[in-house]
Parts: C-alpha cells; sequence; structure tokens
C-alpha cells in the first residue's frame, strides 16, 4: 500500500505541475500572438528562401519542392513543441543555492522538469501548430501528410522528450563548470544544424548525415516531419529509434542529476 500510494501522489503531483505549466503559457495572449506572428513570419522566410533552391532543378537530396515546402510548414510549425531551444533554470538554482529547496521536495527535479516541460509542449500544440498549418495551407505550402496521425503523434512526443532532455543535460553541466553558457552555445548551436531546423538535412553532404545518425538531434524534430512528407523507409526503424534515445537522454537527465546533487555543496554543506 505504501508504495502504491507514493506512485499515485507521484502521479498526481506531476500532472498538477504539467497543468499549472499549460494554463501558464497559455494565459499570456500578447504574448503568444506575437510568437504566432513570429513563426509565420519565418515560415514564409524559409519557404520562399528553401523553395528558391529549386530553380532550374526539380529535386534536392531526394526531396521535391512540394515536400521541402511541406518539410518547412510542418518543422515551423512544430518548433515550440518539440523546442529546439529554452532554459530549466538548474543552472541559476545551482548557481543562487536554491536548488536546496527543490531537493527537499518528496519528487524529483528532472520528473519536475519533464511535467512542467512537456506541459508547455501541449499547450503549443493549440497556441501555435495549428496556426502554422492553416498559414502553410494558405499559402500552397503544405501537403497532405504520408502517415497516419497517430503515428505522428507519437513521433511528435517521443521527440519532444528528447529535446527536453537536451535542454536539461545543457544545464546540469552548472553542476560541474562556473557557467553553462559554453555548453549551450556549443550544443543548441550543434542541434540548430543537425536537427533540420535551419534546412532539411537532405541538402546536406553525405559525410554530414553519418555523423547526424549517431547523434540525438535528429531525432526530435526531424524524425516528425520526415514522417509527415513520408521520407521514412521504415516508420517501426524510426520510431525504435526514437524510443531508444528517448529512453538514453532521460535515463542520462536522471543520473548526472543524481551524480551533480552528489558533489553539491551550498553553503559548506
Amino acid at each position: 500500500m505504501g508504495i502504491t500510494y507514493k506512485l499515485f501522489f507521484g502521479a498526481n503531483t506531476l500532472l498538477a505541475y504539467g497543468r499549472m505549466s499549460f494554463q501558464r503559457q497559455i494565459a499570456y495572449r500578447t504574448a503568444n500572438l506575437a510568437g504566432l506572428f513570429t513563426n509565420v513570419f519565418f515560415l514564409l522566410f524559409r519557404g520562399f528562401a528553401l523553395g528558391a533552391c529549386f530553380a532550374g532543378r526539380e529535386e534536392i537530396g531526394g526531396l521535391t519542392q512540394s515536400q521541402t515546402l511541406t518539410y518547412t510548414t510542418v518543422s515551423q510549425a512544430l518548433l515550440m513543441v518539440i523546442p529546439q531551444w529554452g532554459r530549466a533554470e538548474v543552472a541559476n538554482e545551482v548557481r543562487s543555492g536554491q536548488i536546496a529547496m527543490d531537493l527537499c521536495r518528496p519528487i524529483s527535479f528532472p520528473a519536475m522538469f519533464f511535467a512542467r516541460r512537456l506541459g508547455g509542449s501541449f499547450a503549443f500544440v493549440f497556441l501555435r501548430f495549428p496556426g502554422v498549418m492553416l498559414a502553410g495551407l494558405a499559402l500552397g505550402f503544405l501537403s497532405a501528410p504520408e502517415c497516419s496521425w497517430g503515428l505522428l503523434v507519437v513521433s511528435i512526443v517521443l521527440g519532444a522528450l528528447i529535446c527536453h532532455s537536451i535542454i536539461l543535460l545543457v544545464e546540469l553541466s552548472a553542476f560541474w563548470m562556473e557557467s553553462e553558457r559554453g555548453v549551450r552555445y556549443f550544443v543548441l548551436g550543434l542541434s540548430a544544424v543537425l536537427s533540420g531546423l535551419i534546412m532539411p538535412l537532405h541538402f546536406y553532404p553525405e559525410w554530414i548525415l553519418a555523423i547526424s545518425k549517431w547523434l540525438p538531434f535528429e531525432h526530435g524534430l526531424y524524425t516528425p516531419v520526415r514522417l509527415y512528407i513520408g521520407e521514412v523507409e521504415s516508420v517501426r526503424e524510426a520510431l525504435t529509434m526514437q524510443a531508444g534515445w528517448a529512453l538514453v537522454m532521460i535515463s542520462l537527465s536522471f543520473f548526472l542529476f543524481w551524480l551533480g546533487t552528489r558533489k553539491l555543496t551550498i553553503q559548506g554543506g
């Protein structure tokens, strides 16, 4: 009964954190409208820029112009659902000593972090995704999905877990470094290139693709978009790779947080 109670209590607490994060995100109407406007602006910028690459050619790296414009729309719509940047506030809390309060809570900090971040991601499913997709449809950028929405939802959830884990791991470096900024700029810069955020990975040379396959970045944002445009040879293999990376990254997050707290010293304690 004791274990059952703790599991029930922990699940309810995590759901409460996720719900509060969702409600907090949807409360800022002006900021959400400004964010949607920014997403649509970059959809226009990226769409016309990448579309212009097809002048005089029918495909690049196996992608047609129609697939590329659809890719641009879907990746822009998922940009905040599967975030490529953000803060976990671990670094600031370690420097200020506030992390000691989190360690006193009856639930782990990484679990709270994932609950809060997933609550925010869920909010952006309503705040950004439909608006950007409709804008892409109105501009003639968007085509119908090449796989079922059920598989896409699974892939999006796994991609969000991977990207949130990357953000958390970046900030966990603060346990060992005075500042995590160097790690942040390096990792998130690498993520911007290898996640397909700037352009489809199909456009890159083969040697970059060979390196990318051994890193987690493309399995966050890139895989769900590839599923949408039908550029995945085996859906089962793609989802299995995502699930594997999500498990590895989440486990690593919990382990490094535990390892960091073992060496943490706050006011000589």
